[in-house]
Protein backbone atom coordinates (compact mmCIF):
# COMPACT_ATOMS: atom_id res chain seq x y z
CA UNK A 1 0.00 0.00 0.00
CA UNK A 2 1.49 3.31 -1.06
CA UNK A 3 0.07 5.33 1.85
CA UNK A 4 1.87 2.98 4.25
CA UNK A 5 5.04 3.31 2.20
CA UNK A 6 4.76 7.10 2.30
CA UNK A 7 4.32 7.07 6.08
CA UNK A 8 7.35 4.82 6.49
CA UNK A 9 9.35 7.08 4.22
CA UNK A 10 8.38 10.07 6.35
CA UNK A 11 9.53 8.27 9.47
CA UNK A 12 12.83 7.36 7.78
CA UNK A 13 13.33 11.06 7.08
CA UNK A 14 12.41 12.12 10.62
CA UNK A 15 15.97 13.33 11.30
CA UNK A 16 15.93 15.55 8.21
CA UNK A 17 12.46 16.82 9.03
CA UNK A 18 13.53 17.52 12.61
CA UNK A 19 16.60 19.52 11.63
CA UNK A 20 14.63 21.57 9.10
CA UNK A 21 11.88 22.29 11.63
CA UNK A 22 14.28 23.28 14.42
CA UNK A 23 16.10 25.62 12.05
CA UNK A 24 12.78 27.10 10.94
CA UNK A 25 11.49 27.53 14.51
CA UNK A 26 14.65 29.30 15.63
CA UNK A 27 14.89 31.64 12.64
CA UNK A 28 11.30 32.30 11.61
CA UNK A 29 10.03 35.81 12.32
CA UNK A 30 6.71 34.36 13.55
CA UNK A 31 8.34 32.20 16.24
CA UNK A 32 10.90 34.45 18.00
CA UNK A 33 10.21 33.00 21.47
CA UNK A 34 11.41 29.58 20.36
CA UNK A 35 14.94 31.01 20.12
CA UNK A 36 15.21 30.98 23.90
CA UNK A 37 14.37 27.29 24.21
CA UNK A 38 17.18 24.73 24.27
CA UNK A 39 17.89 23.38 20.78
CA UNK A 40 18.21 19.84 22.17
CA UNK A 41 14.70 20.05 23.67
CA UNK A 42 13.26 21.32 20.38
CA UNK A 43 14.98 18.49 18.52
CA UNK A 44 13.71 15.90 20.96
CA UNK A 45 10.11 17.12 20.68
CA UNK A 46 10.20 17.36 16.88
CA UNK A 47 11.82 13.94 16.53
CA UNK A 48 9.14 12.51 18.82
CA UNK A 49 6.38 13.93 16.65
CA UNK A 50 7.92 12.95 13.32
CA UNK A 51 9.12 9.58 14.58
CA UNK A 52 5.66 8.58 15.84
CA UNK A 53 3.60 10.15 13.08
CA UNK A 54 2.96 6.79 11.43
CA UNK A 55 1.66 5.29 14.66
CA UNK A 56 -0.68 8.22 15.25
CA UNK A 57 -1.96 8.12 11.69
CA UNK A 58 -2.44 4.34 11.74
CA UNK A 59 -4.05 4.16 15.19
CA UNK A 60 -6.09 7.34 14.78
CA UNK A 61 -6.09 7.47 18.57
CA UNK A 62 -7.55 10.77 19.66
CA UNK A 63 -6.62 9.98 23.26
CA UNK A 64 -2.91 9.71 22.41
CA UNK A 65 -2.96 12.86 20.33
CA UNK A 66 -4.90 14.73 23.00
CA UNK A 67 -2.62 13.65 25.83
CA UNK A 68 0.61 14.34 23.97
CA UNK A 69 -0.36 17.73 22.59
CA UNK A 70 -2.19 18.95 25.70
CA UNK A 71 1.06 18.30 27.57
CA UNK A 72 2.90 20.27 24.89
CA UNK A 73 0.49 23.18 25.32
CA UNK A 74 0.92 23.10 29.10
CA UNK A 75 4.72 22.96 28.75
CA UNK A 76 4.87 25.85 26.28
CA UNK A 77 2.65 27.97 28.56
CA UNK A 78 5.06 27.32 31.43
CA UNK A 79 7.93 28.33 29.11
CA UNK A 80 6.03 31.56 28.32
CA UNK A 81 5.72 30.87 24.61
CA UNK A 82 2.85 32.99 23.21
CA UNK A 83 -0.08 30.93 21.98
CA UNK A 84 0.05 32.38 18.46
CA UNK A 85 3.69 31.29 18.15
CA UNK A 86 2.85 27.83 19.43
CA UNK A 87 0.06 27.37 16.91
CA UNK A 88 2.33 28.61 14.14
CA UNK A 89 4.99 26.10 15.25
CA UNK A 90 2.46 23.30 14.69
CA UNK A 91 1.62 24.76 11.28
CA UNK A 92 5.34 24.72 10.42
CA UNK A 93 5.55 21.11 11.61
CA UNK A 94 2.76 20.18 9.21
CA UNK A 95 4.25 22.19 6.34
CA UNK A 96 7.55 20.35 6.64
CA UNK A 97 5.73 17.00 6.42
CA UNK A 98 3.70 18.09 3.42
CA UNK A 99 6.80 19.39 1.68
CA UNK A 100 8.62 16.10 2.31
CA UNK A 101 5.70 14.12 0.85
CA UNK A 102 5.97 16.07 -2.39
CA UNK A 103 9.69 15.30 -2.56
CA UNK A 104 9.33 11.53 -1.99
CA UNK A 105 8.54 10.69 -5.56
CA UNK A 106 6.48 11.38 -8.58
CA UNK A 107 2.93 10.13 -8.86
CA UNK A 108 2.66 7.69 -11.72
CA UNK A 109 -0.94 6.53 -11.56
CA UNK A 110 -4.40 7.51 -10.42
CA UNK A 111 -4.21 5.05 -7.53
CA UNK A 112 -0.95 6.59 -6.33
CA UNK A 113 -2.59 10.01 -6.49
CA UNK A 114 -5.47 8.62 -4.41
CA UNK A 115 -3.04 7.39 -1.74
CA UNK A 116 -1.22 10.71 -1.63
CA UNK A 117 -4.50 12.59 -1.29
CA UNK A 118 -5.59 10.13 1.42
CA UNK A 119 -2.34 10.73 3.30
CA UNK A 120 -2.75 14.50 3.07
CA UNK A 121 -6.29 14.14 4.43
CA UNK A 122 -5.04 12.01 7.32
CA UNK A 123 -2.35 14.60 8.08
CA UNK A 124 -4.91 17.42 8.06
CA UNK A 125 -7.09 15.58 10.56
CA UNK A 126 -4.09 14.73 12.75
CA UNK A 127 -2.76 18.28 12.84
CA UNK A 128 -6.24 19.77 13.40
CA UNK A 129 -6.61 17.54 16.46
CA UNK A 130 -3.07 18.38 17.56
CA UNK A 131 -3.78 22.13 17.40
CA UNK A 132 -7.01 21.75 19.36
CA UNK A 133 -5.36 19.62 22.06
CA UNK A 134 -2.38 21.97 22.29
CA UNK A 135 -4.59 25.02 22.74
CA UNK A 136 -6.70 23.14 25.32
CA UNK A 137 -3.59 22.24 27.32
CA UNK A 138 -2.26 25.78 27.03
CA UNK A 139 -5.55 27.23 28.23
CA UNK A 140 -5.76 24.78 31.14
CA UNK A 141 -2.32 25.90 32.25
CA UNK A 142 -3.25 29.56 31.81
CA UNK A 143 -6.39 29.22 33.93
CA UNK A 144 -4.78 27.36 36.81
CA UNK A 145 -4.27 29.47 39.91
CA UNK A 146 -0.69 30.54 40.66
CA UNK A 147 1.23 28.00 42.73
CA UNK A 148 1.11 30.18 45.86
CA UNK A 149 -2.71 30.41 45.62
CA UNK A 150 -3.30 26.69 45.08
CA UNK A 151 -4.24 24.60 48.09
CA UNK A 152 -2.07 21.55 48.62
CA UNK A 153 -3.83 18.33 47.71
CA UNK A 154 -2.88 15.06 49.24
CA UNK A 155 -2.55 11.96 47.15
CA UNK A 156 -5.86 10.24 46.46
CA UNK A 157 -4.34 6.78 46.56
CA UNK A 158 -2.90 5.59 49.78
CA UNK A 159 -3.72 5.12 53.39
CA UNK A 160 -5.61 7.36 55.74
CA UNK A 161 -3.79 8.28 58.90
CA UNK A 162 -5.34 8.98 62.28
CA UNK A 163 -5.20 12.73 61.70
CA UNK A 164 -7.20 12.35 58.46
CA UNK A 165 -4.37 13.13 56.06
CA UNK A 166 -4.04 10.78 53.12
CA UNK A 167 -0.50 9.81 52.26
CA UNK A 168 0.47 7.84 49.22
CA UNK A 169 1.44 4.33 50.24
CA UNK A 170 3.67 4.06 47.19
CA UNK A 171 5.33 7.46 47.14
CA UNK A 172 5.02 8.35 50.80
CA UNK A 173 4.27 11.97 50.06
CA UNK A 174 1.78 14.55 48.99
CA UNK A 175 0.90 15.88 45.57
CA UNK A 176 0.97 19.65 45.12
Amino acid sequence: MLAGYLIQALERHSDTLTEALVKDLTTNERTPSFRRLPIAALRERALGIYGHLGNWLADRSEAQISTTFAALGWQRFEEQIPLEELVYAIILTKEHVRHRITRLGEIESAIELHYVIDLHTMLEVFFDRAVQATVAGYEQARRKPPLADRPQQWAQMGIKTTDGVKVSAHLGGWLP
